[in-house]
């Protein structure tokens, strides 16, 4: 058995390692979502969810760790409460499933930075992402080609159902910048949509891309969905699958040798295949 301060050093290691995943440009490392083992547990039973940073519904576990957010809530019916964790937890979230319907959890994670070495491979990034529009606007602000410093903060969502769906069972705003909303409980039995609102500071998004991943037999599909002029967008649910919708919003700052400040928005939830 390790002895005490060896499990000390070695849980700093991991913990480090932890916190320079975190910190790789969303160019390597392009989403942060919340990933529940179980989207439909059973009343009194647990809830257990992993912070995941990284691509195609692949990633590192990322711990919890107080000063990395801002927020990081559990909605039920019976109304808001912060998520309790121990310092290096991973999973990040665990919690007992007391209140029956719709969980809804919410991370408002804290301002990370990050700097591009080239305008090529920020132009990738934001191509990637629906945003190639800003190479210009770049450009335009006389701004340099290299070392392009960005502050980013991710706004992730995901959605639990505890127990049978009610009318009263309704995914809402957390309050979190930018975010992604579903209009219908994606757990309403035989829906084979779902219209979700992407909002910015309270507002509808009009024309922004939102990348739609499913897992679903061992493989993971990217597909995207623009939406409208009313901030809406119209996701397929394929008959089920476990969904992770994921939208960037970027803006113009000078705060320092920080150039541009970007919000991530991400949701997720996980359907049993229908027969």
């Amino acid at each position: 058995m390790l002895k005490p301060q060896r499990q000390r050093q070695l849980r700093r290691l991991w913990l480090t390692a932890i916190v320079l995943a975190w910190g790789l440009s969303p160019a390597v490392a392009h989403e942060f979502w919340v990933a529940p083992r179980n989207y439909t547990p059973k009343l009194e039973s647990s809830v257990t969810a992993a912070l995941k940073v990284g691509q195609m519904m692949e990633g590192t576990d990322y711990p919890y760790l107080s000063n990395h957010f801002q927020s990081f809530t559990i909605t039920t019916r019976r109304g808001t409460q912060d998520a309790r964790g121990i310092e290096g937890d991973s999973p990040a979230l665990s919690y007992p499933a007391e209140a029956p319907g719709l969980n809804i959890i919410a991370y408002h994670a804290t301002p990370h930075q990050i700097t591009f070495d080239t305008l090529t491979e920020f132009a990738e990034y934001l191509e990637y992402e629906g945003l190639g529009e800003i190479v210009k606007t770049h450009q335009n602000r006389d701004l340099p080609s290299t070392g392009i410093s960005e502050s980013y903060i991710r706004c992730a969502k995901a959605l639990v159902q505890v127990g049978p769906v009610t009318r009263l069972d309704q995914d809402k705003s957390t309050g979190m910048p930018f975010e992604i909303i579903a209009e219908t409980n994606p757990y309403t039995d035989g829906l084979e949509s779902l219209s979700v609102i992407l909002t910015w500071q309270g507002e509808p998004v009009a024309r922004r891309q939102i990348a739609i991943f499913r897992r679903y037999d061992g493989k993971v599909t990217r597909m995207l969905a623009i939406t409208g002029d009313d901030g809406r967008a119209i996701i397929p649910l394929f008959g089920g699958g476990e969904f992770l919708l994921n939208a960037v919003n970027i803006e113009p700052v000078s705060e320092g040798d920080i150039v541009w400040k970007s919000h991530w928005a991400s949701l997720t939830f996980g359907l049993r295949m229908r027969k």
